[in-house]
């Protein structure tokens, strides 16, 4: 097939997320031998090697930017889309057959957060003119794709609950996981090595959180809940790029709640392996995530996790065989607990399970899946 893909960058060091989703997908379906059309604000060599390649211009205030990609993806695919099979966006843009929000609605993860913090912010929340124009170019997008993907059956209801008339267009499709590349055995050799950078000795417990945007991926849920346990040999790390004001209020909170010691905060790292390596087990107490690339990685690794029902992941878990998944990820207690039990919990155990689920999120499984929706939207617009 002749596809055409929508993403606003395509950048080999932006390989997290769902860049990682994406670009993965990309890359498996050009080797499989379809032609890739990209349609980027722009991209490098490296991550498109093998691509044709159509800029989207962006000009403009940064406060404009999702309008003027959505116009502009809107006016390229557009001299290409009698040329094309399928336009498939990864993107907020408009022109496309098949949308995939990784993030799911936006609409809807601005209700979520809107649930807390002071009342005059969770009343001003979903007037600022960020949240409106990304609302107001979604609402469009979806009333126009032919198909709308969710990567879990929780993002499926988030969308739903916000656009119920979406429902006959939408399909769930996991994202799929690397288990070569992210295996116990390759974390087996990294481990003493990353410990020892880490400052960890070898009787400590290190808890592992990985997640950009403290708010919604629950990291100072998870530090009030941290700063409740008792033993003295139990570290955290924190992996993540976070922006200047999120980092000083994560310092703040590590400062008040007397936890300097004990937290270790790093930023970003392309190849987040060694963190894996050197953990004992994953936590993410998120708020809204449609499926965590992050726990899905720990899994492969062989790490017992404990995350919440916002988590599309934890959807293809069982609570106590892989690890815990929490109710509410605003209860403090109740995660402090869940990471008091699992320092005497079968560890060993709940990562080889883990690890047998994360083999059947196989990258081919995410692919073929794809490649059957394109397929059916192909022969509609026949």
């Amino acid at each position: 097939m002749r596809i055409g893909m929508v993403v606003v960058d395509l950048l080999e060091a932006k390989r997290v997320g769902s860049e990682r989703r994406y670009g993965e997908l990309i890359r498996r379906i050009w080797e499989d031998g379809h032609e890739i059309h990209l349609f980027a604000r722009r991209w490098d060599p490296k991550a498109a090697h093998g691509l044709v390649c159509h800029r989207v211009p962006v000009v403009g205030p940064s406060s404009l930017t999702p309008l003027v990609f959505a116009l502009g993806a809107l006016a390229v695919t557009r001299r290409w889309r009698h040329r094309l099979d399928v336009i498939h966006s990864h993107a907020k843009s408009l022109g496309e057959d098949i949308v995939s929000p990784g993030g799911s609605a936006h609409r809807a993860y601005v209700e979520v957060l809107g649930r807390e913090g002071r009342w005059l912010r969770r009343l001003a929340l979903p007037w600022h003119p960020f949240h409106r124009l990304q609302i107001a170019v979604e609402r469009i997008q979806f009333a126009r794709a032919r198909r709308i993907v969710l990567n879990s059956e929780w993002a499926q209801r988030m969308l739903l609950h916000a656009y119920p008339r979406a429902a006959p267009r939408t399909n769930v499709v996991y994202n799929g996981v690397d288990s070569e590349y992210f295996s116990p055995a390759v974390c087996a050799g990294l481990r003493g090595p990353a410990r020892a950078r880490l400052g960890l000795a070898g009787e400590e417990m290190a808890f592992l959180f990985v997640g950009a945007g403290i708010r919604r991926k629950g990291l100072l849920e998870l530090l009030g809940a941290f700063a409740r346990l008792r033993s003295g040999r139990v570290r955290l790390v924190v992996l993540g790029w976070q922006d200047k004001k999120e980092a000083e209020r994560m310092r703040g909170a590590v400062a008040c709640l007397g936890l300097g010691d004990r937290v270790r905060v790093e930023g970003f790292a392309a190849d987040p392996r060694p963190y894996y390596a050197a953990a004992d087990a994953f936590v993410l107490p998120t708020k809204f995530d449609p499926f965590s690339n992050a726990t899905a990685e720990a899994l492969a690794c062989g790490l017992p996790v404990i995350t919440t029902a916002a988590n599309g992941v934890s959807e293809l878990m069982t609570d106590g065989l892989e690890g815990m998944v929490l109710a509410d990820p605003y209860n403090l207690r109740g995660l402090a607990e869940a990471l008091a039990r699992l320092q005497d919990a079968d560890r060993k155990r709940m990562g080889e399970a883990g690890r047998a689920l994360a083999e059947r999120l196989t990258w081919k499984r995410h692919v073929d899946g794809m490649l059957a929706v394109y397929d059916a939207v192909r022969r509609g617009r026949s």
